[in-house]
């Protein structure tokens, strides 16, 4: 669950409650969920674990067009 806030730039940053970790998997060239508004997202999120992955030669489908990083981010970085 988030909840929005303020910084002391008063700018608006949503706070992950419950310690969950964050991880954004996105494909640079992905025109169902924009790269550049996903790292917008990200960056207001204030959560004591996250990623942010882009995945620079994929767009929405990032498990067939990029399986062997996405097995290295799940089982390296994501499950750890």
């Amino acid at each position: 669950m988030f909840i929005k806030g303020k910084n002391e730039n008063n700018h608006i940053i949503l706070y992950l409650r419950g310690g969950m970790p964050v991880y954004f998997l996105n494909g640079f060239y992905d025109y169902t969920c924009s790269y550049e508004l996903a790292k917008k997202c990200f960056d207001k999120i204030n959560a004591s674990i996250k990623g942010l992955y882009t995945f620079n030669q994929s767009a929405h489908s990032l498990m067939s067009e990029e399986p062997q990083k996405m097995n290295g981010i799940l089982v390296n970085d994501i499950k750890n």
